[in-house]
């Protein structure tokens, strides 16, 4: 049994469901859509999709808006010679519905939250990314109200593992430092960002030489609860 902890921050993308089927099904969805619709070759979309994200992520970095599927979309337009305006939605649409076919949440996700629920705990999610889409996520997964507090990088003005998004959670949760422990999947922004805030944390995977790792919700369960 880990020391008892009351109040769990948990990242969304990648930890609660896995992230990367998701994302080739969303782009496949966007691709067929340009290449049915929009009389283009599957390989001058996927290059443009590349070289967008690529230029999006380097000029927003640290930002929400570097994640936004809207501006990867408006950037191909911009590079194929599109009409911004006309085909920016649709291919953001095209993306989006086909990630959330693939979306489920991982084994025993819902078991975790819920008893932690249960046992009157409290739940804040700190993630990246705009808050309009991760509450779209949350709720396919069915999973929003059990959270007590949501927390996005796109409100916290920062992306992790900066403080602010951190102590944004922190104080909506009311929670305390020495019963609080984060649980995700990126070493960098959600352990040692955790940590450097001063809760504890654990990684969603297994790292060399590092201790506080869970490989599964199965494994969550029996080192939390």
């Amino acid at each position: 049994m880990s020391k008892k902890f009351s109040f769990f921050f948990l990242d969304l993308d990648d930890t609660l469901y896995s992230y990367e089927p998701c994302h080739e099904a969303g782009l496949t969805g966007l691709i067929n859509f340009a290449v049915t619709n929009l009389s283009l070759t599957r390989e001058s979309v996927l290059v443009a999709y590349k070289s967008a994200r690529k230029e999006i992520n380097a000029r927003l970095t640290g930002q929400a808006a570097s994640h936004s599927r809207l501006l990867y979309a408006k950037e191909i337009c911009e590079r194929l010679g599109l009409s911004v305006v006309n085909y920016s939605m649709p291919l953001e649409k095209a993306y989006w519905d086909h990630f959330f076919i693939k979306m489920v949440l991982r084994e025993d996700v819902l078991k975790f939250l819920e008893s932690i629920k249960a046992r009157k705990w409290k739940l804040a999610l700190v993630t990246d990314l705009t808050t309009e889409i991760q509450l779209k996520k949350l709720s396919h997964l069915g999973i929003g109200d059990l959270f007590d507090v949501i927390v996005t990088s796109e409100e916290a003005g920062k992306e992790k593992p900066a403080t602010e998004i951190f102590n944004l959670a922190f104080r909506k949760l009311k929670a305390e430092k020495f019963s609080s422990v984060m649980i995700g999947d990126n070493y960098e922004k959600d352990v040692l960002g955790a940590r450097a805030f001063g809760i504890s944390a654990y990684y969603f995977g297994t790292k060399e030489g590092e201790t506080h790792c869970i490989n599964s919700f199965t494994d969550a369960i029996q080192v939390f609860l």
